[in-house]
């Protein structure tokens, strides 16, 4: 299946989010949500990230870590498996794969970076590292610690059939034929050769 990615290229699901879908249907059927928000959560818990979303215009995440090369690119390691994880949720919601539940609670559930842990990591020497984000990551991080995550049988159909739409299995049938009709044509070809020098 193709999708078009945040430059709006287009390409294939990757076998990582293949995997990822995977575990969402496998989540669903045991009863969670397919972005499970503890998940998440724990995400930011463990790698001391915020986010802000407190400005109407802009939203940003914080990191806080070592102030070492190190650190710095583990960082932005961090910061762009969370991009590809908000790309496949964007592509899957706008493609009724996946839908929201809303939880009925409309307060914002976001670690909160409060004064004594700030202080605590500042005491460790941590620095604070900064990163504004587009909107389809915000939007990521709203919806899943907002709302539950449900799938669609569609999601199900496209995971059974190895992530092939009708139309990747229209083609895949066409290149099929298309060989099975060169390899006719020569066979033909090589008979009335023989035939001919017979």
């Amino acid at each position: 299946m193709l999708f078009a990615n945040s430059k709006g290229h287009m390409k294939a699901f990757d076998e990582d989010q293949k995997k990822y879908i995977t575990k969402m249907i496998e989540n669903c059927k045991n009863c969670q949500s397919a972005f499970p928000k503890d998940d998440l959560y724990s995400i930011f818990v463990k790698h001391r990230i915020f986010f802000d979303d407190s400005n109407e215009k802009e939203s940003y995440i914080f990191f806080y870590c070592e102030e070492n090369e190190f650190a710095l690119k583990e960082v932005e390691k961090i910061y762009k498996g969370l991009e590809k994880t908000a790309l496949l949720f964007r592509v899957l919601k706008d493609n009724q794969y996946i839908y929201l539940i809303n939880s009925g609670n409309n307060k914002q559930i976001y670690p909160i970076p409060d004064n004594s842990i700030i202080n605590c990591y500042k005491k460790e020497g941590l620095i604070r590292v900064d990163r504004k984000i587009n909107e389809y990551l915000a939007e990521f991080f709203r919806d899943c610690f907002n709302n539950s995550v449900g799938i669609t049988p569609k999601l199900i159909n496209l995971s059974n059939k190895d992530f092939k739409t009708i139309e990747d299995l229209f083609v895949e049938e066409q290149r099929k034929r298309t060989k099975w009709t060169v390899v006719g044509t020569l066979v033909k070809v090589f008979s009335a050769i023989l035939k001919f020098l017979g």
